[in-house]
């Protein structure tokens, strides 16, 4: 029993001057996905400044403590780690990084992960303005979007005027460039509204069919879009149907307007006894707009102002399948202004559709 102990003691002995020594490691860095080598992949000793990057073929060499761990990290691929526990050779397969939604936005004829425009992006997303009664999206940008100014009109459906970084011309137009899933929207155009206010393109979407909305400024919009993002660009993605689900869904908003804060003014009786008292003290000239009895009492303000209404229902539905999927949305607008000649109408439809034919092929 006694050199049973002894024996026992010294294998202790042996594996601890063992782990406590530093060995030579290699080995090849591969993708997991298609097995192809992975050159410049990052292989550090945990904990320490040492390591060392594969070579074009993959593979690498680096002295560490037979008992270190060792971290493999590489752009695009979850940051792995392997005990060394007093192996020689140990060869790594990593695994490709999925990026949140959250994390990639949509700029120009592509994407960008977020942290490359980060100080030149900001947006919001339909969860944002859902609730709120409106005619045109960009009252959803009021207020929640640094940097960008909109002097909106009260006139239903015209244009509402919008800075980004300011005015950035005299004689040019300074409104932003918009682009609407990809393309980029002309100049404002002149629309019948019911009062030839003057209307956007971007009227004539539903709100309800958004599905984010980002402003792009400074460096990064001209870099992507030239002159033309001079001003700014305001990206609009809409919605569009996912996989295996199907939602129906159905919104109706109803709201009355009115002018408050409205003047009070004399009536026709008081108006005319005034101007009479007036001339009189001031030229000696009596009664020189007649009997106030027999004035005309016209409540302008009343002939100018109405109680108005807006009305706005929207229907859309939204599916698919893996290969095929859909997003169809009817909506109508109907809004009567607080004054006269102040109406804007509209009725949308669209179909947003996407169809995967081969792996190479989709529309």
């Amino acid at each position: 029993m006694k050199r049973l102990f002894i024996f026992g003691g010294a294998l202790l002995f042996l594996w601890g001057s063992l782990m406590g020594q530093e060995i030579r490691i290699t080995g090849t860095v591969t993708d997991a996905s298609d097995g192809s080598t992975l050159p410049g992949v990052t292989v550090v000793v945990k904990g320490t400044s040492h390591g060392t990057i594969t070579d074009i073929d993959g593979q690498y060499e680096l002295s560490a403590d037979a008992n270190a761990t060792l971290t493999f990290s590489y752009i695009g691929m979850r940051t792995a780690e392997e005990a060394v526990n007093g192996r020689n050779i140990i060869n790594v397969s990593l695994h490709s990084q999925a990026v949140g939604l959250d994390e990639i936005v949509v700029v120009a004829y592509g994407t960008q992960q977020k942290r490359n425009v980060i100080g030149s992006l900001s947006g919001i997303s339909s969860s944002d303005f859902e609730d709120i009664p409106m005619v045109s999206f960009e009252s959803a940008l009021q207020g929640r979007t640094p940097g960008l100014t909109m002097s909106s009109s009260s006139r239903a459906g015209e244009a509402n005027a919008i800075r980004i970084r300011g005015t950035s011309s005299i004689s040019a137009s300074s409104q932003p460039l918009y682009v609407i899933d990809g393309v980029p929207q002309g100049d404002y155009i002149m629309g019948y509204t019911g009062n030839n206010a003057q209307m956007t393109p971007l009227s004539t979407i539903d709100p309800n069919d958004i599905e984010s909305i980002q402003v792009l400024k400074d460096a990064a919009a001209a870099a992507l879009y030239g002159s033309r993002a001079s001003n700014g660009v305001i990206l609009i993605t809409t919605k569009r149907g996912k996989a295996n689900t199907l939602n129906i869904n159905f919104t109706s908003q109803f709201g009355i307007q009115q002018a408050t804060n409205t003047l009070d003014v004399m009536s026709g009786p008081e108006y005319t006894e005034f101007m009479n008292e007036a001339y009189y003290y001031a030229f000696g000239v009596e009664n020189l707009l007649g009997d106030p009895a027999n004035a005309i009492d016209t409540r302008w303000i009343d002939e100018t102002f109405r109680t108005g209404y807006m009305q706005d229902y929207s229907l859309s539905a939204s599916g698919g399948t893996d290969q095929t999927q859909f997003y169809a949305a009817l909506s109508l607008k109907d809004e009567e202004g607080y004054t006269l000649y102040n109406d804007f109408n509209r009725i949308n439809a669209r179909l947003n559709l996407d169809h995967k034919v081969s792996d190479n092929l989709s529309f």
